[in-house]
């Protein structure tokens, strides 16, 4: 890479990488940018391969490309950067233009289009702060964008995922336990006596405990595993390549630990109770799955709660208290 120095620029200059197999072609664009009102700090380098490694060190503003890099195109170069980093600002210019060069760079991602021999200081310097306006402006919308689909699939009390979010997962996640043969085990727990703390304690106590048993489940959860509130004190977590002993011993860490975070201020202990299902061949659907698990969940609650019952169906009530 050659770096233009600074006499065009100074703290606070935009940075401007020129991607160009024509060392002329550098000095007539760095000429022009001299003369323009801003301040410019240009690097250059020649050739697809140098550009593409100087634009993922993601050290400069905006970029100039080449429409052609000897036998490559320059539209593949911001094809596939856009592709690693949307929130890139590339002007593309030419000595031989036409209406489908013009149309195949904005179709690539480019923000402008340029001719070399069209090129002025007021025609460049605008496409170059009009590249990186449009990708601020790109930036926010892709940030606006990503913290709605957030909201839209995660609870907003306990961060979790939210039961659409679940309902759409689980089936997929079904699918690849059954193609690629690996154990899929789903638990579904609830609160014990969650409607008396809120009796008790009043709402603001009764949310306190449903984030408290949401933060004990993330800590014990590997990134592969999904976690959802599918109800008002309802969770579901499926673990993928766990058995349910394994899915079992999980709860058994996160029930000890939340025996020990009784909180006298508030007089709140959480206390759950967990019903475990497998995967297996008679589950057709999510929902026979997820009809099992509640099973066992029912039974824990039936014979006292504050504690976990595995799916079985070796008797008539297919069940295992462990």
């Amino acid at each position: 890479m050659i770096a233009a120095g600074e006499p065009m620029g100074s703290p606070g200059a935009i940075r401007v990488l020129v991607v160009d197999d024509d060392e002329d072609d550098f000095v007539l664009m760095r000429r022009t940018l001299g003369a323009a009102t801003g301040k410019y700090v240009l690097d250059w380098v020649d050739d697809f391969e140098a550009g593409r490694n100087e634009i993922g060190r993601n050290a400069h503003d905006v970029y100039l490309v080449d429409f052609r890099l000897g036998p490559h195109s320059g539209l593949t170069l911001v094809r596939e950067a856009l592709a690693d980093r949307r929130e890139l600002a590339f002007v593309v210019v030419t000595g031989v233009g036409s209406r489908n060069t013009d149309l195949q760079a904005l179709d690539a991602g480019a923000a402008a289009y340029l001719e070399k021999q069209e090129l002025t200081p007021t025609v460049l310097e605008r496409s170059l702060r009009y590249a990186m306006e449009r990708t601020r402006l790109l930036s926010g919308l892709i940030e606006v964008q990503e913290g709605l689909r957030r909201e839209a699939i995660h609870d907003d009390l306990t961060g979790l995922f939210n039961r659409r979010h679940f309902m759409e997962r689980i089936t997929s996640e079904m699918e690849e336990a059954r193609r690629y043969r690996y154990p899929l085990t789903l638990a579904l727990c609830d609160l014990d006596d969650f409607k008396g703390i809120n009796d008790r304690n009043g709402h603001p106590t009764g949310d306190e405990a449903l984030c408290r048993f949401a933060q004990a489940v993330q800590t014990d959860l590997r990134s592969e595993d999904l976690a959802a509130r599918i109800g008002g004190d309802e969770f579901a977590v499926l673990f993928s390549h766990t058995s349910p002993a394994r899915a079992r011993i999980c709860f058994d860490r996160i029930r000890n630990r939340l025996l020990y975070q009784v909180d006298t201020q508030l007089n709140l202990r959480v206390v759950f109770s967990c019903g475990i299902c497998a995967l297996n061949q008679t589950h057709e659907t999510a929902e026979q799955l997820i009809a099992d698990a509640d099973h066992a969940l029912y039974r824990a609650k039936s014979v006292g709660g504050n504690r976990t019952i595995l799916f079985g169906r070796r008797t008539s009530t297919r069940l295992r208290q462990v």
